[in-house]
């Protein structure tokens, strides 16, 4: 059905367009000014330039952290009257007239581009000369590829164009194919770091999808008639791609790097040794349950590092990701530092090049969630951990020394940290936020002192709108023992006397946790914070199954997805609306995108006497329908014919009691529209009337004002059917 036009009563319920709080709140992040600083490292390893202020006015600031210094870059008065003369007219905007620049010769001088024409300027004279026409943009990366990669020497440019590779000089375009045989369903890309650091060789990935199933995508809005495109879609069980890894010779030579041919397995390069001895890359298998460290010379023979192993999944779906990555390479590359579960929590090891291990570095039960700097002279490993057990989602930056004797923790305030460190590894900048704090940039030594607080953020906007900060709650799970967290959201105008529908706002996949623990830039809870002002108390929690909390917490999803979340999330917002009286339980929506699509239905067949009104935004209906990724967590339909049973919403579409609205975009490649198609059908089967839109030629991805749409339209079917606060 479509969604019904009884829906457009629901919008005389709705705030006035314009000025009001929740409009306004929609856009949450914009509201906080500032609180960040993005750091440009120059030549001495530890001062850095930023720039602040609007678009319209920035200025280009320079920091000296061992003097404590913060001084303008440009003195803007003569550079704009430089300018000025230069161009024949006074520049644009207040400010420097550019949102970006390059130190040159020593740092005495600098380029930028203004009125698409390079310039030069003399830091000292402030003389100005022109450089000619600013270059071409470089075009969009091939899927899976990185953009354009210098050679290290600059002889060449490496790219990829229609599936194969070429060089192309700099010096006078010229280009040389070193590949001529990729073709669409058997293309090559290059991954980041793919060059040799003697610019002699490439590393090179070709993936092979011609015997994966082609899954078509169907095209409504042609001028006149529909088109049909393919995409390659394994599903569970089924003949995946396969990976090769290859090396290129820049003089046109090629080898195969043995790594077998098992469909489906994951191949992460990693880059080159410093002396370009050999080229380091990880391999999984396809479920995840094995990790291999490789390394491989340029004439192609390959070693195994070490081997991780788990008897249910290594990492998942954050394998290899730039945040999860496992292999951290010390300097001189005679030793690296291994991240791994191997005891139940994520923890730092350090090993020789060999692989043989040299020693442990963290323990506990707090998981390291990455390394963020090695310094190998000072002797000290840096990392970013959840190292309070009592506030087991926040992170903190330590350091350990490479003895493994020493770990100490860099940064007080509670919430999430995130640290850049100097190429010098002398200084930091510690970006740090709660939900309930604004954020803050802190410039700190290596050891943690503090040495001057950069910016906090201006949140003036959001306090005269009446905004109300999220309140974090520690529930128990429905197993009575295992502590859960989460944030609680009210309205700008909260009244307790009153109550107040409920939403479940949530995303519930297994291999993230996604309860916002940041004040602002999270989907979830930037959602919630406009959300709430229609008149609802939203609650947000992270369930069982998910990681952050170590390898037994996650695992007990293993096999049975689907099972034990929407359980957790009725335990929690039971024990929440029992000391809460303004929360009415008899008025209690849920929603979310994707697998929080999945959930929201799941949660609407399951717990019925719960949840009354569901939105799901492109939702996974069963594993079966879903693509290959989602083997490490439940197997295949052949090893867990039960798991994929029990965890199918289709099989249960006749328990559908309350009110459901579900979204698809006909162009969706990664959750597809026969998932939805799927569904609907078994619906209209079993008798249960449900509302649908569907979004043409949208993707997993809306485009923004498809997005605006979906938002609005899942807010006014939940202010339609659940209603507005009402008086005790």
């Amino acid at each position: 059905m479509l969604l019904s036009a009884r829906s457009a009563s629901a919008q005389s319920n709705l705030p006035p367009l314009g000025d009001s709080v929740y409009r306004q709140m929609l856009g949450f992040a914009g509201l906080v000014k500032g609180g960040a600083v993005t750091p440009h490292w120059m030549a001495d390893g530890q001062s850095f330039w930023y720039v602040e202020g609007s678009p319209v006015s920035p200025t280009f600031h320079r920091v000296d952290p061992s003097s404590n210094t913060d001084a303008p870059v440009f003195d803007t008065p003569r550079l704009r009257s430089a300018l000025a003369e230069a161009l024949g007219h006074r520049p644009p905007l207040e400010g420097a007239p550019f949102d970006t620049f390059e130190f040159v010769d020593g740092e005495t001088a600098a380029t930028f581009t203004v009125e698409n024409r390079r310039f030069r300027l003399d830091l000292s004279t402030y003389r100005l000369t022109p450089l000619g026409p600013a270059p071409a943009p470089a075009g969009p990366p091939s899927a899976g590829s990185a953009p354009e990669q210098p050679a290290p020497r600059g002889a060449w440019t490496a790219l990829v164009q229609s599936s194969n590779i070429e060089l192309r000089s700099p010096a006078d375009g010229r280009t040389v194919a070193l590949t001529t045989d990729g073709s669409e369903r058997y293309g090559w890309s290059l991954p980041p770091g793919a060059w040799h650091p003697a610019g002699t060789h490439l590393i090179a990935l070709r993936t092979d999808e011609r015997a994966v199933h082609q899954m078509p995508v169907l095209h409504w809005l042609k001028p006149q008639h529909e088109e049909i495109t393919w995409t390659p879609y394994a599903g569970p069980g089924e003949t995946a791609e396969r990976t090769e890894l290859w090396i290129l010779s820049v003089s046109g030579g090629r080898v195969r790097i043995p790594i077998g041919d098992d469909d489906g397995q994951a191949v992460t390069p990693l880059g080159w040794k410093p002396d370009g001895s050999e080229f380091v890359f990880l391999r999984a298998d396809r479920q995840f349950k094995r990790v291999d460290l490789l390394a491989a010379t340029p004439d192609g023979r390959v070693r195994t590092v070490l081997t991780e192993r788990q008897e249910t999944f290594v990492e998942g779906l954050a394998f290899g990701t730039a945040s999860r990555t496992m292999y951290y390479p010390l300097g001189d590359g005679s030793r690296f530092v291994w991240r791994s579960e191997r005891d139940g929590w994520s923890q730092l090891y350090l090993y020789d090049a060999r692989g043989t291990l040299i020693r442990r570095l963290t323990a506990g039960a707090t998981p390291v969630e990455r390394v963020d700097a090695i310094d190998e002279k000072g002797g000290w490993v840096y990392y970013t951990v959840h190292g309070d057990p009592k506030r087991p989602y926040d992170e903190q930056v330590y350091r350990v020394d490479l003895e493994g004797q020493r770990s100490v923790r860099l940064v007080e305030a509670t919430g999430v940290h995130a640290a850049a460190f100097a190429p010098g590894k002398g200084f930091f900048l510690d970006t740090h936020s709660a939900v309930d704090r604004a954020p803050a940039a802190d410039l700190r030594r290596a050891d943690g002192t503090l040495v001057r607080t950069m910016t906090t953020a201006d949140i003036s906007g959001l306090k005269a709108l009446g905004w109300r900060a999220p309140e974090e709650f520690a529930v128990k799970a429905a197993d009575g023992k295992t502590d859960l967290y989460g944030s609680l959201y009210t309205p700008h105008d909260f009244d307790p006397s009153r109550r107040y529908p409920v939403v479940d706002l949530q995303y519930m996949g297994n291999f993230v946790h996604s309860a916002p623990r940041t004040f602002s830039g999270t989907w979830l809870g930037d959602d919630a914070q406009s959300l709430t002002q229609l008149g609802f108390v939203v609650y947000i929690v992270d369930a069982r199954g998910t990681p952050g909390r170590g390898k037994a917490f996650q695992d007990q999803t293993y096999m049975n997805v689907g099972k034990i979340e929407v359980p957790d999330h009725v335990a929690a917002l039971r024990q929440l609306a029992a000391t809460r009286p303004y929360m009415d339980t008899t008025r209690v929506g849920i929603t979310g995108y994707s697998w929080g699509g999945y959930f929201t239905i799941r949660a609407l067949l399951t717990a019925p006497d719960v949840f009354k009104v569901g939105v799901a935004g492109a939702p996974v209906v069963d594993f079966i329908a879903h693509h290959g990724p989602i083997e490490p967590y439940v197997g295949t339909p052949e090893s867990n014919p039960d798991g994929y049973e029990q965890g199918s919403n289709v099989r249960l579409a006749n328990r559908l009691q309350g009110r459901l609205l579900m979204t698809i975009g006909t162009t969706d490649v990664n959750v597809t529209f026969n998932h939805t198609m799927r569904l609907a059908d078994a619906f209209i089967k079993a008798g249960k009337f449900f509302d649908l839109i569907v979004f043409p030629e949208q993707t997993h991805g809306l485009a923004p004002p498809v997005m605006a749409y979906y938002t609005e339209a899942r807010n006014r079917y939940l202010l339609e059917h659940l209603g507005p606060p009402t008086r005790r």
